[in-house]
């Protein structure tokens, strides 16, 4: 039978395979008894190594030993939240150090407590009477002056001229005016007795005493000025209500001004405090 050119030629091909793998095994077999001793080693040595890099390639055995790893490390977190948990519960159902050493200096006040001697700390002490006298005629002061400030917008407001001014309105602003000129005066008498309660105050040392006569110079002169102040208003007041009324009458019950007052407190702030 006559043979085509390409049979001929894998036939050719397939006899040359067969003779390279019959040579490769021959080699195979005599390799090892041509490698010296060193190369024996080397091999040998490496062999583990390759062995386990070829194993790890095997993706079904691989995924399997990370989920196994993954469900022992999830295992030991879980137990060791466990524990936590329960040191946690017996921690607070143990008492505290604060309420051992309280319970035991109770049971034995005179002992020490673990070693340490417990000793009182002196209180704090509190700040001298005329301190605290300072802060009421000054919170006083303060109500006084705000007062007085009203006042004034209010008698502006009284004087100002308008052609459609109704009574009500007129009548109510009035009783404004009034009501503000008493507790201006009501507040400045108060203030006046704050000072007298400041001046009698005692006294726990010859410091003491001269801090209390230098803020009681510095509020009895505020308050003197703050009278004059006052006074000078409620008169000016007085005369422009005069002229636009042309009753005295109506004037004096427009600033219900208190004459005497004003001679009194003035007189007697200047002779007591700041003579």
């Amino acid at each position: 039978k006559t043979l085509t050119p390409l049979q001929t030629a894998r036939g050719s091909v397939r006899n040359l395979t067969l003779q390279f793998r019959q040579a490769r095994s021959r080699v195979a077999n005599s390799s090892s008894s041509s490698l010296t001793d060193e190369q024996i080693n080397l091999r040998e040595r490496f062999k583990p190594l390759n062995t386990k890099f070829r194993r790890r390639k095997d993706k079904p055995d691989y995924q399997h030993k990370r989920l196994a790893q993954s469900t022992h490390s999830d295992d030991s977190n879980r137990s060791s939240i466990v524990v936590t948990h329960s040191e946690v519960t017996n921690r607070s159902k143990a008492p505290k150090a604060s309420e051992t050493t309280k319970a035991s200096s109770e049971e034995h006040p005179d002992e020490e407590s673990h070693g340490v001697q417990l000793a009182e700390l002196p209180q704090k002490e509190l700040p001298p009477l005329y301190i605290e006298i300072q802060e009421e005629v000054e919170q006083n002061m303060r109500k006084c002056e705000a007062s007085f400030r009203e006042l004034k917008r209010l008698q502006a407001q009284r004087l100002r001229v308008r052609f459609d001014a109704d009574e009500r309105e007129e009548a109510a602003l009035q009783n404004q005016i009034f009501d503000g000129t008493r507790r201006t005066m009501q507040l400045l008498k108060e203030s006046e007795a704050d000072l007298k309660r400041l001046k009698n105050s005692d006294s726990e040392s010859a410091c003491d005493e001269k801090i209390k006569a230098n803020i009681l110079s510095i509020l009895a002169g505020r308050l003197r000025e703050l009278t004059s102040q006052f006074k000078a208003n409620e008169k000016a007041h007085f005369l422009k209500v005069k002229e636009f009324h042309g009753d005295e009458t109506a004037a004096r019950s427009e600033g219900q001004l208190d004459d005497q007052f004003f001679a009194e407190e003035s007189q007697q702030i200047q002779s007591q405090y700041l003579a």
